[in-house]
């Protein structure tokens, strides 16, 4: 547990607020797109025909991670778009992670005593 706690510490990392800066925009993109999907599958289009892009801004934010595992369920006409919905957040949740690791840089260095023992032989 401790090592989850040390990397969720942004303050340690030469990059990190940046990083959480970053990864907080694409979680709230992500979460706009999927405002969007929702809103249209609770309130469908009466006109529409049979193709609808609602998902495609939220698929194009998580892919690529999104599209392997969406490809890996298989059709949904037999769950339902709510394990789609499921799979494109928990693909915007990973990527987020990912994004905010890879930005965040190098640990920073323990900082320095005023009084560093020195050996006197």
């Amino acid at each position: 547990m401790d090592f989850f706690r040390r990397q969720l510490r942004f303050r340690d990392y030469n990059l990190g607020v940046f990083a959480i800066a970053a990864a907080g925009v694409y979680l709230f993109l992500v979460a706009l797109a999927l405002a969007y999907l929702l809103y249209f599958l609770v309130n469908p289009d009466p006109d529409a025909i049979d193709a609808t892009f609602e998902g495609l801004p939220a698929i194009a934010l998580t892919a690529p991670t999104s599209l392997l595992l969406l490809s890996a369920t298989g059709p949904f006409d037999v769950f339902g778009p709510g394990v789609a919905l499921f799979v494109l957040i928990l693909s915007g949740l990973v990527q987020a992670f990912v994004l905010y690791v890879v930005l965040r840089g190098r640990r920073r260095g323990a900082p320095k005593t005023a009084h560093s023992p020195t050996s006197s032989a």
